[in-house]
């Protein structure tokens, strides 16, 4: 399999890019209108972005390796916008296995571009009038951010022994372990893009996981029980040490296992800890429910006005006592990133205060169709094609959540919350 990282020089091939748009941008393109009259048709902007990654895995199953692999994908965007004084339509092109040498992506790029001003410029002329908001976006301050590539795809011996040491540990010294599986892994992820407004950047990010799956005999009421878990961290270092603290974890975990009972389909409280409580505000609340892009298109009809205290719905009365944050430029997380996937600059936002919505996710055309003058920069995407059926299917950066802040103003401390819960259990029998 081809090493993406060695057969490319980004900064040589974003530098390619840009010429390459300049050049097209200037370029005029004789097509056939729909009455069959030759034109001469330019392009209003183009943009091409890239993400490329390299994974390596190492698989352990109980306590030896039995999997190693190291996988990589790349994906390219093709945007072009056709404008004249009336409307105007954005045309969207994805790849899943294009080159990153220079010279072949230059032959690439020359024996498609007459392909895509022509299917852009058909999409042009059959498109109405009315779609032309979807293809609006905001005039973000172009800037060029060049990141210094340093490509090390390897795992280091240290932490794939501190892995097998795990693995050894949980069979010797836990007897109700019946049989674990660990994937350690780390991902390498480049995105570069440039377009003809005189974006040019070329970001880096490197992603160490640890995914384990401990499958426990619990032989109090019979049953077996699997504990999924994964971590995720920037460096090696915070890895090992989280991977070291993974033993006593699981013990732990293994021992409230003692304590669990089966219960009868009803109503009960919960009481949910940090983890948990992030996954529900965010698939719940602020990843979805207040994306701009949702909002525009009505998908999203709860958090509908900007400026609103919904605390007072009794649904939602809890949002009185925290603040909402989405905070992309928080240092030392694998979620933090400085410009977005349409290269406009990542901005920390208030998403919801006291119960009042201060800020959407945006992206270039969401803001614009909002009234807003600029992206707050949160348009992400981990790739941009899928195969669905058999098809391909062009994945295109919507607003997405990165670090979500929730910052709670109660003067309630844990002790309080579960007493409060073991009174209602009390009250309702």
């Amino acid at each position: 399999m081809e090493n993406i990282a060695k057969s490319a020089d980004y900064e040589k091939l974003l530098d390619t890019i840009a010429i390459l748009l300049a050049e097209t941008k200037k370029k005029e393109f004789e097509l056939e209108d729909p009455y069959g009259e030759k034109k001469t048709f330019t392009i209003h902007s183009m943009s091409i972005q890239i993400i490329a990654k390299v994974e390596k895995v190492y698989g352990f199953n109980n306590c030896a390796i039995d999997r190693k692999e190291t996988n990589t994908e790349k994906s390219i965007l093709i945007c072009l916008w056709i404008r004249n004084k009336h409307k105007i339509s954005k045309f969207v092109m994805a790849y899943d296995d294009i080159t990153l040498d220079i010279e072949n992506f230059k032959i690439f790029f020359y024996q498609n571009i007459n392909l895509w001003v022509n299917d852009a410029v058909r999409v042009f002329f059959t498109r109405p009038k009315k779609y032309s908001k979807y293809s609006w976006k905001t005039k973000d301050n172009p800037e060029e951010s060049i990141k210094k590539i340093n490509f090390q795809p390897e795992i280091s011996k240290s932490t794939i022994d501190a892995v097998k040491e795990l693995s050894t540990r949980l069979h010797k010294e836990i007897k109700e372990v019946h049989e674990s599986t660990i994937d350690l892994a780390k991902e390498f992820t480049i995105f570069l893009m440039a377009d003809t407004d005189g974006r040019k950047i070329l970001t880096q990010n490197n992603e160490f996981l640890c995914l384990y799956t401990v499958t426990s005999f619990i032989n109090k009421q019979d049953y077996t029980l699997q504990k999924v878990a994964v971590t995720y961290k920037t460096t090696e270092k915070e890895l090992r040490k989280e991977i070291n603290e993974m033993y006593e974890k699981i013990k732990k975990s293994i021992k409230e296992y003692e304590q669990i009972y089966l219960l009868e389909t009803g109503w009960y409280p919960i009481f949910m800890n940090t983890d948990a409580t992030h996954t529900l505000f965010h698939e719940g609340i602020a990843g979805h429910l207040l994306s701009g892009k949702y909002i525009i298109e009505e998908d999203s009809k709860v958090f509908h006005e900007l400026d609103k205290d919904f605390s007072a719905d009794p649904r939602f009365n809890i949002l009185k006592q925290l603040t909402i944050e989405n905070k992309p430029n928080l240092e030392g997380t694998i979620a933090s990133y400085k410009y977005d996937h349409e290269g406009v600059r990542a901005k920390d936002i208030v998403l919801m205060d006291k119960g009042k919505v201060i800020n959407y996710l945006t992206d270039r055309n969401s803001a614009y169709r909002l009234g807003q003058k600029e992206s707050n920069g949160t348009s992400l995407a981990s790739t941009f094609v899928d195969i669905r059926g058999g098809q391909l299917v062009v994945l295109q950066p919507e607003p997405r959540i990165s670090n979500l802040i929730i910052t709670s103003h109660s003067e309630k401390t844990q002790a309080n919350l579960r007493e409060d819960m073991i009174k209602y259990c009390e009250n309702k029998a």
